[in-house]
C-alpha cells in the first residue's frame, strides 16, 4: 500500500512539475515573441546571412569567414544555413531559431535543478531565467548568444548524469555537447572549465566508485576540450586583429577596469539601475547566500559502473593518422590550397599583404584539424597511466589530510551542492572579473551569457530555500520584488508593457526603413551614393535592389565619374558620411528628398558634366 501511495506521489510531483515549466517556457515565449522582427538586422546578425547554400564550398567559404572575419566559432552559423533556407530571411522568421533555443534552455535550467535539488528548485530556476532581461534581449538576436547558453546548460546536466552513471552512451552526449559549446562561443569554455575542477575534486574525495565515474567523465571532457586545438590558429589570428575586421579588442568596454566589472557584473545579474539598484543587489546577496547554506548532496555514482576506456589501438591509430595528415597539410598546402584560394582573394579586392596573411593563418587552421585528432589519439593512449599517477597522488594527499586508519575505498558522501555551485558559480567569475579588471577586452555582457546559469541555479536555490520555512517565505516576496523592479529597468522585460527601459542586445539603424521610403519614392534605377562601410553593413542588405556606389571618406573630388544624376544617403553623426556629405557639396548640387531617422537623403547632381572621386 505505501509503495501504491509513494508511486501516486512521484506520479502527481511529476505532472505538477512538467505542468509548471511548460507554464514558465510559455510566459518566456511571451517576452521573446514581443517586438522580434520589429528592429531591422544590425552588422552583427548579418553575418548569419552572407553565405547561404549546402554544398561543400559554401560551408567551408563559411567556416573560412568565421575563422578570419568574425569573432566567434562557427558552429552557429551551421546551424543557420538550413534554417535559413527552409524559412527564409524575414527578421522574424532568422530570430525565431535563437528564441526557440532560449525557450529550449528555459526548460532545460529547469531538468537540471530538479536533478539537483528537486521539483521546486527546478521550477525557481525556470522562472529566474524565463524573466532574465539579458537572456530575453540576446534570444531575439541571430548571434550565438541563444546557442551558447542552451549548449553549456545540457552539457552541466549531462554532466551530472555522467558522474551518477558513467556509460558510454551518458560520456559521448557530454563530450559532443562540451565540443558544440566550445565552437559555439568561445566563453563557453570558461563556463565548462569548473567541470575538470569537480572531477579532480572527486578524485582526491569520492569513493571507489565515485571515483571511477569521475575518471571516465574528466576523460570525456578533457577530450572534448582537445578538439578545440582545431580552432587554436583562428582565435591566434582574430587575437591579432586584421585590416579591415574587427580585432578582439572592438568588444571592449570603456571606462576605468573597475567600471567595466561593475558595468557586467550589473548586466548580467540583471540588477538595473538607481533606485532600486542597491535593492536588487541586496536581494541577489540574500539568495545566493541562502544558497550555499543548503546541505543537500548529489546522487551517488553507481556502485556497478565501469570506467569504459576506448581500446589502445583506436588511441594509436588517431595518433599515427593525425601526425601523417597534419604534416602532409602543412606540406602541399602551399602548391595546390594556396593557388586558387590567393586567386579567389585578390579578385574580392584584398591588399596582396591581407592575402597573404590570410594564407598563412588557412594552411596553419588546416593543419591544426589533424593535430587535435593526434592529441585525442594521445590521451587515449597516456590516460591509464595519467589516471593511476592521479590517483597515487590524491591517495597521499588523503593520507594526510585524514587518519590512515580510513579507509579511502569505504563509501564516501556524495558531492555537495554547494560545492558544486561554488565551483560552477565562483570560477567563471572570478576569472572574468580578473581578468576584466586586467583590460583584458571581450569581458561585456552579452559574451558572459554563458557562464550565467550557474547564476541563476544559485537564485533559484537560495529561493527554494527561503521557501521551506514559513517564516523566511514573508522575506522571499519583497526580495522576489526587488530583483523584479531592478530586471523591469531594461527594455527586454519593460518594453512589453510599453515603457521604454535601458537597452540590451540591439541597436540597430533604419536601413529598413530607408528603403521602404526609398521605394515610395520610385525610380530604384537610380544610382545610390554612401559612404564606404564594412561588407556586412545592412546598407548591403536592405538595399540590395538599388545601385549602390560606396566611397572611402574623404579626399578630394575632382574629374568626371559620379553618375550624371544619383542619390546621396547621409548618415547623421557619423563621421565619414559628414566628411563626404562636406566633400560632395562643393562639386555637385544636393537637394534634401527624403529624412528616416538619422538619415537623409539627398538628390544630387554633379556640377559641371560630374566629378571623379579620387582615393
Amino acid at each position: 500500500m505505501s509503495r501504491e501511495i509513494s508511486s501516486s506521489v512521484s506520479t502527481r510531483e511529476r505532472t505538477l512539475f512538467l505542468g509548471g515549466l511548460a507554464a514558465l517556457v510559455i510566459l518566456g515565449a511571451v517576452f521573446r515573441l514581443h517586438g522580434l522582427g520589429s528592429p531591422a538586422f544590425d552588422c552583427d546578425e548579418l553575418y548569419a546571412l552572407r553565405i547561404q547554400g549546402s554544398s561543400l564550398k559554401e560551408v567551408a567559404s563559411l567556416v573560412g569567414r568565421s575563422a578570419f572575419h568574425d569573432l566567434h566559432p562557427p558552429l552557429s552559423y551551421l546551424l543557420f544555413m538550413p534554417w535559413i533556407a527552409l524559412f527564409g530571411t524575414a527578421e522574424a522568421a532568422v530570430r525565431a531559431l535563437p528564441m526557440l533555443l532560449g525557450l529550449a534552455s528555459i526548460a532545460l535550467i529547469g531538468f537540471l535543478g530538479r536533478r539537483l535539488g528537486g521539483p521546486g528548485l527546478g521550477l525557481a530556476c525556470a522562472a529566474f531565467l524565463a524573466l532574465d532581461p539579458l537572456h530575453i534581449a540576446y534570444s531575439q538576436e541571430a548571434r550565438p548568444y541563444a546557442l551558447a547558453v542552451t549548449l553549456a546548460i545540457a552539457a552541466h546536466l549531462c554532466f551530472l548524469r555522467s558522474l551518477e552513471e558513467p556509460s558510454v552512451r551518458n560520456r559521448a552526449v557530454y563530450a559532443l555537447l562540451v565540443v558544440a559549446a566550445i565552437y559555439t562561443h568561445y566563453f563557453a569554455l570558461l563556463a565548462l572549465l569548473p567541470h575538470g575542477l569537480v572531477a579532480l575534486w572527486l578524485l582526491a574525495t569520492g569513493d571507489e566508485a565515485s571515483r571511477r565515474a569521475a575518471r571516465s567523465t574528466l576523460l570525456a571532457f578533457a577530450g572534448a576540450m582537445a578538439t578545440f586545438i582545431a580552432w587554436v590558429p583562428a582565435l591566434a589570428f582574430q587575437a591579432t586583429g586584421q585590416s579591415g575586421a574587427p580585432s578582439l579588442g572592438y568588444l571592449a568596454l570603456g571606462g576605468s577596469p573597475l567600471h567595466r566589472a561593475g558595468v557586467f557584473l550589473t548586466r548580467v545579474a540583471g540588477l538595473g539601475a538607481a533606485p532600486f539598484l542597491l535593492p536588487a543587489a541586496a536581494a541577489l546577496l540574500v539568495l545566493v547566500v541562502f544558497a550555499f547554506l543548503t546541505r543537500d548532496r548529489l546522487p551517488a555514482a553507481a556502485a556497478t559502473s565501469s570506467e569504459g576506456l576506448p581500446p589502445r589501438w583506436l588511441g594509436a591509430g588517431l595518433l599515427a593518422a593525425g601526425i601523417l595528415l597534419a604534416a602532409a597539410v602543412y606540406l602541399l598546402a602551399p602548391g595546390h590550397l594556396f593557388p586558387p584560394a590567393r586567386q579567389m582573394l585578390l579578385a574580392k579586392g584584398y591588399a596582396p599583404d591581407a592575402v597573404e596573411r590570410e594564407l598563412r593563418g588557412l594552411r596553419r587552421l588546416l593543419t591544426a584539424v589533424p593535430l587535435a585528432m593526434a592529441a585525442i589519439g594521445l590521451l587515449g593512449l597516456v590516460w591509464p597511466w595519467l589516471s593511476s599517477l592521479l590517483d597515487r597522488l590524491f591517495d597521499r594527499l588523503f593520507d594526510r589530510l585524514f587518519d590512515r586508519t580510513t579507509k579511502r575505498s569505504a563509501p564516501g558522501r556524495p558531492l555537495a551542492v554547494r560545492a558544486l555551485l561554488a565551483i560552477l558559480l565562483l570560477v567563471p567569475v572570478t576569472v572574468a572579473l580578473a581578468l576584466a579588471l586586467r583590460g583584458l577586452p571581450m569581458f561585456t555582457d552579452r559574451n558572459l551569457l554563458v557562464c550565467e546559469p550557474p547564476l541563476i541555479l544559485a537564485l533559484g536555490l537560495g529561493a527554494a530555500r527561503l521557501a521551506r520555512s514559513r517564516r523566511a517565505r514573508l522575506a522571499l516576496v519583497p526580495i522576489v520584488l526587488c530583483l523584479a523592479l531592478g530586471r523591469f529597468h531594461y527594455d527586454a522585460v519593460s518594453g512589453i508593457f510599453g515603457v521604454r527601459g535601458q537597452l540590451l542586445g540591439m541597436q540597430t539603424g533604419a536601413w529598413r526603413d530607408l528603403a521602404r521610403g526609398l521605394k515610395r519614392q520610385g525610380r530604384p534605377d537610380l544610382p545610390l551614393v554612401l559612404v564606404d562601410a564594412p561588407p556586412s553593413d545592412p546598407a548591403e542588405f536592405y538595399l540590395r535592389g538599388h545601385p549602390l556606389k560606396r566611397i572611402k571618406e574623404p579626399g578630394p573630388l575632382a574629374g568626371a565619374g559620379l553618375p550624371g544624376e544619383f542619390r546621396f544617403v547621409h548618415l547623421k553623426g557619423d563621421r565619414g558620411s559628414e566628411a563626404l556629405l562636406a566633400a560632395l557639396s562643393g562639386v555637385a548640387a544636393l537637394r534634401p528628398e527624403l529624412q528616416v531617422d538619422e538619415f537623409v537623403v539627398y538628390d544630387a547632381r554633379p556640377r559641371l558634366g560630374g566629378v571623379r572621386y579620387v582615393h
